[in-house]
């Protein structure tokens, strides 16, 4: 005997067979819609483990006296692929990852990848000048620099910015401590000073050129915020980064592919030859004749408006 109540309702078949019933929508990966911010994820927490294991550390250390007098330039690109400590790692992913999603998110992966690679650019360029004359000696030599500390830090200064100007407090009295109200960015602060602080000036330094160069990038004022690469460079992104990519969950999808439906019945309804009568609209005398519109037009308005509500 069939139970059309349990057999009819996936939901109530998974439960009486004991099992538990995951709707769509929580199959839907957290880094959803924020490649970008998965790629470098990995990429940090991949490097790290490669550099523990092999003992290449020195490899990510920006070290000035190196990429300048002996020419290796590279060392101002690998310094911001991967943090020196496991506590680093810790504390700068915590910090990191929530505040690239969450801004991906919003700006899309191509304005926001555009943002982080100019941003990160131009805080290295500040950092190479003031580190000549900020960090300490690292020697007796006064033309030694101390090595700076390895770890994504321009863009952790850059993305503080976008968090501190464009994140609203929901819960100004979130926590209270020695008589002080804080909301709930204090939480985000707390793990900034905690991973800053590892190393003094070496991690200070390079998070308050990323935070200056996160302004420049926004702001109206500056042509630095209209910038793009070549598309080809966004092209060859896309294909090396595809693995990344994380599809619609499929609740979105049956949600157009409905909305594609009703379109299509919406269009096949729309008949074909004019009913009688209706070759004008409007036509109430003979001073009607400014306001005359026939029914091909009237179609066509409506057709118009049809794939402007589809479009919105």
């Amino acid at each position: 005997i069939r139970n059309n109540n349990i057999s009819d309702n996936p939901e109530r078949t998974m439960m009486a067979a004991g099992g538990t019933h995951r709707s769509p929508a929580a199959t839907a990966s957290w880094f959803q819609g924020a490649p970008c911010s998965k790629a470098f994820s990995t990429i940090i927490a991949a490097l790290y483990v490669t550099a523990e294991m092999s003992k290449i550390h020195d490899v990510f250390v920006l070290d000035f006296d190196r990429a300048i007098n002996d020419a290796e330039l590279w060392r101002f690109v690998t310094c911001h692929l991967t943090f020196s400590s496991v506590g680093e790692l810790l504390f700068g992913l915590l910090l990191l990852v929530p505040l690239m999603r969450r801004f991906e998110r919003e700006m899309g992966s191509r304005k926001f990848g555009t943002f982080a690679v100019f941003s990160t650019c131009l805080a290295t360029s500040w950092e190479i000048l003031l580190s000549q004359i900020l960090l300490p000696s690292s020697s007796s030599s006064t033309t030694t620099v101390a090595d700076r500390a390895s770890g994504p830090y321009c863009l952790i200064g850059s993305t503080l910015y976008l968090f501190h100007v464009f994140t609203p407090r929901l819960h100004p009295r979130f926590v209270a401590f020695l008589g002080f109200d804080f909301s709930e960015k204090a939480l985000t602060y707390f793990l900034a000073f905690q991973l800053l602080g590892s190393q003094g000036l070496l991690t200070i330094l390079p998070t308050l050129c990323g935070f200056v160069a996160g302004y420049l990038c926004t702001s109206n004022a500056l042509p630095l915020k209209k910038l793009e690469m070549p598309d080809v460079v966004y092209r060859v992104c896309g294909r090396i980064g595809a693995p990344f990519m994380e599809r619609p969950p499929p609740v979105l999808m049956a949600g157009l592919r409905r909305r594609q439906m009703q379109m299509q019945q919406q269009n096949m309804r729309q008949p074909l030859i004019p009913p009688p009568g209706a070759h004008f609209q409007g036509m109430g005398g003979a001073g009607g004749g400014g306001r005359m519109r026939t029914w091909m037009q009237q179609q066509g308005d409506q057709a118009d408006g049809a794939g402007a509500g589809a479009g919105a």
